[in-house]
């Protein structure tokens, strides 16, 4: 995709910004970005990209600003209930070690947590991951730390690594045991340390390998801090985790300056985070490092404190500088990075473009992850924000709204649901899905209800799948929760995995081409790839072997963005392969029949082209709909005209009362006027003697009662009409040869 016409393209090439080179954007203005699979391949001017790829499709930024996705390198974002009681108490002057004495503090977020099975704790955390990303985070850090027990701490480890593959932003994980003394060692602060230490990341070890082998080590954090962790205290479980392989972050100086920056620096930490009251050495030695000074502006706003991060200070002397919101219950609960910048401008006197590069390339580098995010670089991932304005200044200068119109995750463009029309376009959308279910099962109960023809089951059945099919899919976009969607999606996967089999047998069977498929085997074989298609769907484990991934897309309703999994491309060539195989034999018998068999096949085939041809065009671009805040599969929708056609057919041309036969090897060939009856007494065809005779075309008779035409009155009592078998009739007038009939016999009426 083609991504152009973005008033300015900050790039912010080159790598980590230090020092005062912070703020170097790389604007191009009038920008312009090519992405294909998940990768940024080009970035330049519009003029130039358009000429380069005339056959991309593209996206009009619409002159506004286009920019790398916000990186948050220190969050808190895993936990239960609040602390809301805390702040009325705060804000009317009660002393915070009342507070603490009436149970409140870090160690109430810590009772609640431990109390918190991983649904409630998944529930929780789910809002705040999409509030993240609705306002531009596209990759966010996220710390356990309110366990502070080895089974509670791996729960929230578990419960991130879940909320990772569902939601649409990236996490990076961080263990964070050592966040406060655990209550169980209040008076023992050396035996946690030692817990930590010597317990608790072996284990962490252990259950990492075993449980995420696909993701790198989590990083390993420490509160270095009075009433926390000493300094030596941190050095000993940093130094372990070192040992063991993690790399390694540090909170300090946030209250109290213990000489924690400058030991990251000795150990060549990633980052040290808050840095509120750090001394000019510590600055110094960060200085010198390459690890990253992480500023948290959003802690001393919730605290209503005067003091910030001496933003100045730390670029005189030429160390790394990045933001991050500090998301957490007890000082920050604040999900948006816009925010964090605005704080940044005002209290440590950063430009706008020094705070977003802070916010981006920087934030990315404390986090490890500044070779693929972070920038906007040819063969970095494609993560970027399409904003509302035209001008990267307004950024900051702004504050207490959403300036993020488009997110672009991996490829992947997703509208910010702004406002009661796209909420309610969901509605509108999920409408039209449950009339799709409706109509659906409506025309198999009819079909079940009609006398059995061949290919009446599989096609009455095939309504019954797709029911499921719109029904499910209806529901994922109407439910809440990740959960909710995730059952619907199983749901809908019984019709979508079904359909295309079941398609396949009713035209097989009604083109007299059935003689493979009657074969017990070959029906078996049939359903192999359904079944082994909705064993890995409905398998918590074997999930990803379909869809690597499901994830929510907005908060306010939508389908869930699936990623293919191995078995998925398998599965939808097989689908493929079989409507095909379905459409080529209804091909054939529309060029091989005549009249009414003839006039009924065109309505077959549209009913499966029009399907098949939109979720082709899903397949290829999933963002077909821009107007919809995340992908949008119009496959479901299609079964409206697709059911429309089949009810003409069945109704207007009888489509299951007549079924095609050899029809040109017999009747063309008796000089004799031929009509045939269904079992309703209606004329279903006529050979060419019978059109000349009474100097009418087949489709003028087609339908007609018998009694309607002469021949067939009381006065040509010489007209001799005989029953056949299974309801179908041959009558001849009379010529100056004596008259014949004989039996036709068909399979169906």
């Amino acid at each position: 995709m083609l991504i152009h016409s973005a008033s300015q393209l900050l790039t912010l090439a080159g790598g980590p910004q230090r020092g005062k080179a912070l703020g170097s954007l790389g604007v191009v203005e009038n920008g312009a970005v090519v992405m294909r699979d998940e990768k940024i391949i080009a970035v330049g001017s519009t003029d130039e990209l358009r000429n380069a790829y005339p056959d991309e499709p593209t996206l009009d930024a619409g002159r506004c600003v286009l920019m790398p996705g916000f990186v948050d390198p220190h969050t808190h974002i895993v936990w239960a209930g609040d602390r809301a009681n805390e702040f009325e108490m705060k804000m009317s002057g009660t002393p915070y070690l009342d507070i603490l004495a009436a149970g409140g503090g870090i160690l109430s977020t810590v009772k609640a947590t431990r109390a918190a099975s991983i649904e409630t704790l998944m529930a929780e955390t789910r809002p705040r991951l999409l509030r993240m990303f609705r306002n531009g985070t596209t990759t966010a850090e996220t710390k356990t730390g309110y366990g502070l027990q080895t089974s509670t701490e791996l729960r929230l480890l578990k419960a991130l690594l879940a909320l990772n593959d569902e939601s649409p932003l990236d996490l990076v994980f961080t263990f964070l045991g050592a966040h406060a003394i655990a209550p169980e060692y209040r008076d023992n602060p050396q035996g946690y340390t030692d817990e930590v230490a010597d317990t608790m990341l072996p284990t962490l070890k252990e259950w990492w390998e075993t449980h995420a082998p696909r993701h790198p080590l989590p990083f390993v954090d420490v509160f270095c801090e009075t009433k926390a962790f000493t300094l030596e205290q941190s050095r000993q479980i940093l130094t372990r985790a070192r040992s063991l392989g993690f790399p390694v972050k540090i909170h300090a100086d946030e209250f109290d300056n213990l000489g924690g920056a400058s030991l990251a620096a000795e150990l060549n930490a990633a980052s040290a985070d808050h840095l509120v009251v750090t001394s000019d050495a510590d600055i110094a030695a960060l200085g010198k490092s390459d690890t990253v000074a992480v500023a948290l502006p959003c802690t001393p706003f919730g605290l209503a404190e005067s003091h910030y991060t001496p933003a100045k200070k730390l670029l005189e002397a030429n160390a790394v500088l990045a933001i991050a919101t500090d998301c957490n219950p007890g000082t920050s609960w604040n999900e948006s990075m816009q925010f964090a910048i605005a704080l940044a401008c005002r209290y440590m006197k950063l430009t706008p473009a020094q705070a977003i590069a802070a916010a981006t390339i920087n934030a990315a580098h404390a986090i490890r992850r500044a070779d693929s995010i972070g920038s906007i670089e040819v063969g970095k991932q494609a993560d970027m924000l399409i904003l509302s304005v035209g001008d990267y200044r307004q950024v900051g200068y702004r504050y207490g709204t959403n300036l993020v119109r488009h997110i672009v995750k991996r490829g992947q463009v997703y509208s910010v649901d702004v406002g009661y029309y796209r909420t309610a376009s969901w509605h509108v959308f999920a409408a039209l899905l449950i009339l799709n279910a409706v109509t659906s099962a409506a025309l198999a109960v009819i079909l079940f209800l009609r006398p059995r023809k061949p290919g009446l089951l599989p096609l009455a059945t095939m309504f019954v799948a797709l029911s499921f099919w719109s029904f499910g899919y209806a529901m994922i976009t109407l439910s809440p929760g990740f959960e909710e969607k995730l059952f619907w999606l199983r749901v809908e996967n019984i019709g979508i995995q079904t359909t295309a089999v079941l398609w396949f047998l009713f035209a097989m069977t009604y083109t007299r081409m059935d003689r493979w498929t009657g074969n017990w085997r070959v029906l078996a074989a049939l359903w192999i790839v359904p079944g082994i298609s909705l064993l890995f769907i409905f398998s918590d484990s074997w999930f990803h072997y379909y869809y690597s991934s499901a994830r929510i897309a907005t908060t306010t309703g939508g389908p869930l963005v699936i990623s293919r999994g191995p078995f998925y491309v398998v599965a939808l060539s097989f689908t493929y392969a079989l409507d095909l195989l379905g459409l080529i034999a209804l091909v054939r018998r529309f060029l091989v029949s005549r009249a009414v068999y003839r006039r009924q096949t065109p309505y077959l085939i549209a009913a499966a082209v029009i399907p098949f041809a939109l979720n082709l065009a899903y397949q290829i671009h999933p963002n077909i709909l821009s107007f919809f805040p995340a992908p949008v599969d119009l496959t479901p929708l299609s079964f409206t005209a697709a059911g429309g056609l089949l009810a003409s057919g069945i109704f207007g041309l009888r489509l299951t009362d007549i079924v095609p036969i050899a029809r040109d090897n017999v009747m063309e060939v008796i000089p004799e006027m031929v009509f045939v009856l269904d079992e309703k007494e209606r004329i279903v065809d006529a050979n060419a003697v019978a059109q000349k005779w009474l100097g009418k075309s087949l489709k003028e008779i087609i339908g007609r009662d018998p009694s309607c035409l002469s021949v067939f009155s009381s006065s040509n009592a010489r007209a001799k009409r005989s029953k056949f078998p299974e309801n179908l009739r041959a009558s001849s007038k009379p010529s100056s040869r004596p008259s014949s009939t004989a039996p036709i016999r068909s399979r169906g009426g």
